[in-house]
């Protein structure tokens, strides 16, 4: 099932190239999320969390992201030595993230569900532990990260 499951997402984005070729030209900071979803993050937007037991807080867009703050901030009160990292999928989301929430270590784009984007993020993270403020993302640990060993 996991590998239909693999598959069926890699045709998927396959298939949707063109409608990124589009946006990329229409929409702005589009190439930016498509860089950060397939796991191309700027230099060092990682450094600060990679393999130190951050908590992730994965909040989709600007409701979810207005939402997430106080936790957030209750976060770095009551765990000030964690890092923490908040990821977004949409444009509006990372800009209001970036301007909202303060407490964050590191803002990124949530990487595209595909088997060697996820997993290589996953492993590059490897945080403390996982918060998911919305459901886009549930598959993402059921199917991609590679388990602690």
């Amino acid at each position: 099932m996991q590998l239909l499951y693999n598959l069926a997402a890699i045709l998927v984005v396959i298939l949707i190239i063109p409608v990124f070729m589009i946006r990329s030209i229409r929409e702005r900071g589009f190439v930016e999320r498509i860089k950060q979803s397939f796991g191309f993050f700027p230099k060092g937007a990682l450094d600060p969390v990679a393999k130190k037991n951050c908590i992730w807080v994965h909040a989709a867009s600007v409701g979810e992201i207005v939402a997430t703050s106080p936790l957030i901030k209750e976060f770095r009160r009551e765990f000030p030595k964690s890092p923490i990292l908040v990821s977004v999928v949409t444009t509006s989301g990372y800009e209001m993230a970036n301007r909202i929430i303060k407490d964050a270590d590191s803002i990124i784009y949530f990487p595209l569900d595909l088997p060697f984007v996820s997993a290589s993020v996953f492993k590059k993270i490897f945080p403390r532990v996982f918060l998911n403020v919305e459901t886009v993302c549930v598959n993402y640990f059921f199917f991609a990260c590679p388990k602690k060993k």
